[in-house]
């Protein structure tokens, strides 16, 4: 798509990948949507970085998309799908060995606002949002 557009393009997708190899992670849990969980697109730079991505099993992954779609999406955020989603991390890292959780979905980090999870949170809104100030203060700024 960079290709084909006028302006830069900042990918979520890369800048998460480059900060998970700046902090050392070699394997990492993924969260998000199914089709974010199940696909490539989001995996695929991981693992030609070198790092491997694990997901949550296929009951936990059908979980986490009703949960997706029927709460978050619509602001609610339950003590309850909070313990779980903090159960599904803990397990992962248990059972999986990841070092790092990607919040691969932007209502995701609505959960952890007031929790903690059992490893360390890599945020792809934040991570996305402090690339492109990074940019725009290398090209001198916005003119407004």
């Amino acid at each position: 798509m960079q290709t084909q557009s006028s302006i830069l393009l900042v990918s979520i997708v890369d800048v998460t990948c480059a900060e998970a190899q700046r902090q050392g992670f070699t394997k990492l849990g993924l969260l998000g949507t199914a089709a974010t969980m199940d696909g490539v697109f989001f995996k695929r730079p991981f693992e030609r970085a070198g790092m491997e991505i694990a997901t949550p099993s296929d009951a936990e992954k059908e979980w986490i998309e009703q949960k997706i779609t029927d709460e978050l999406e619509f602001g609610i955020v339950k003590p309850e799908t909070v313990s779980e989603f903090q159960k599904i991390v803990k397990r992962m890292a248990e059972q999986n060995g990841i070092q790092a959780v990607i919040l691969g979905c932007t209502e995701l980090p609505m959960l952890f606002k007031d929790a903690t999870l059992s490893v360390p949170v890599l945020d792809t809104m934040q991570i996305h949002i402090a690339a492109l100030v990074e940019k725009i203060m290398e090209n001198g700024g916005i003119e407004l």
